[in-house]
């Protein structure tokens, strides 16, 4: 099932909500949830919670870090 490609119209992912925000002198970042739906019929297949973090370098650079955990809700 590829739930990124949205011309095949098989699935989507969606954003659900924000779980945490969090911001300091170096870093911020956030933790979202989003539900992969697969269509015909309409139907989450996984929930995704989502981590990203991003550092400043000051002279290296920004790093974004990220992190994505994937729960299985329907077997095919």
């Amino acid at each position: 099932m590829d739930f990124w490609n949205l011309v095949k119209k098989q699935a989507t992912v969606a954003f659900k909500g924000f779980l945490s925000k969090t911001q300091g002198p170096i870093w911020t970042g956030f933790a979202a949830l989003q539900d992969h739906i697969v269509f015909n019929p309409e139907k989450t297949a996984l929930n995704e919670v989502l981590d990203i973090r991003a550092y400043d370098g000051l002279d290296t650079g920004i790093s974004i870090p990220y992190k994505a955990a994937l729960h299985q809700v329907l077997c095919y």
